[in-house]
Order: C-alpha cells, then structure tokens, then sequence
C-alpha cells in the first residue's frame, strides 16, 4: 500500500514532501521512497535515516563494497546541494564518519558529462586526501557489468562503489541513459499514490 499526504511546498524556505509508505516504511518524502525502491531494482543493500549526526540525518546508508551515506533532495543539479555540502562536512568533520564518501541523489537521471548516451544518478563526494575530510564531488555514473549494477564517479577512482569491480580490469559498463532513466521511472511508478 501507497500513501501521499501533501505536494512539495515552500514553507519558510524549507521543501516539505509527501509522505510515502514504501515496503513498512514511512519516508519523509516520496522522493526518498522512490530512491528505495530504484535500490532495490538494483538489488543494492539499505537503510533508511540509519542515525543522527549533529546537524544532519543521512537519509540512507548503502552497503556495497564499502558503506555510502546519501543524501536526497528535490535538486536537478550540484549547485543547488551547496548548503547541504557545508551542513554534511560540518556535520561529519570530526567523527567517524569524515572519510565517509557521500552520494547526493536529485530528482532526475541526468546524462552524463564524460560516458557519451549514459546515465549518471546523481554526485558522488569523494574522499580527495587520506589526511584531510574534504570530499570531491562529481557525477555518479551508473554501471552494469553483468547484471550488477552500481556506480563510479566520472573522475578519479573508476571503482564501482557496489560491485568494488574497477577499470583495470575493464569492468566499467556505463549504462545507457534510456535504461537508468526507465528502471528510475519504474521506482517512481512503485511509489506512485494510490486511491
């Protein structure tokens, strides 16, 4: 069973979304729910709002090769996630968490920049320095490399970030921006409000 509740509104510069009942859960949005469910899809290990950080609650944590905070917001690009940077490094700055790679997920599939007909889902906050806890943002490109799916920013290290399958050995298979696009559009459908 599907519920909304309200549409997105500006309420005190704050976005307010519809609550959504996905698989026993309750999420704050159905943005949120409708993420989960492109997870599952993709057969990927979560959890929702899986603690409190002072300042800021991960929406979800994904366990692939290595565990990834999200963060999720009705954004169509980096820029507009820029208060969210700061409140997430200021949030993780000196806790266990500061090495911790962060994907930031909008409301759309985009294209990707550097894999021609590809689709990215979102930036991925890479770790620059082993001594330092500042991230490098860049696309998420998705992979699928024999039925696995995953992700792997545009740049830096060309490792899938579900699989731990990486370059060197030829196993990045972007996919195509058509098929990231349909399998998030069959997310949004699993979410959809119901009478």
């Amino acid at each position: 069973m599907v519920f909304g509740l309200k549409k997105i509104q500006k309420k005190g510069g704050n976005l307010r979304g519809i609550k959504t009942l996905y698989k026993g859960t309750i999420f704050r949005s159905r943005l949120e729910a409708k993420w989960a469910a492109f997870f599952d899809f993709c057969k990927w290990k979560w959890e929702y709002e899986p603690f409190d950080l002072d300042g800021w609650i991960p929406d979800f944590i994904l366990m692939g090769v290595e565990s990834i905070l999200v963060e999720v917001k009705p954004y169509t690009s980096l820029k507009e996630f820029k208060e969210t940077i700061k409140k997430i490094k200021k949030a993780t700055f000196k806790n266990r968490y500061r090495k911790k790679e962060i994907l930031l997920l909008g409301c759309m599939i985009s294209l990707s920049r550097v894999w021609e007909g590809c689709g990215a889902i979102g930036w991925l906050g890479e770790i620059i320095d082993e001594d330092s806890p500042r991230r490098w943002y860049q696309e998420a490109d998705f992979n699928n490399y024999n039925g696995e799916a995953g992700f792997f920013p545009s740049y830096g290290c060309w490792k899938d970030r579900m699989t731990g399958l990486y370059d060197g050995d030829h196993f990045l298979m972007p996919e195509s921006y058509e098929y990231v696009k349909r399998l998030f559009n069959k997310a949004g459908s699993k979410v959809q409000w119901k009478a």
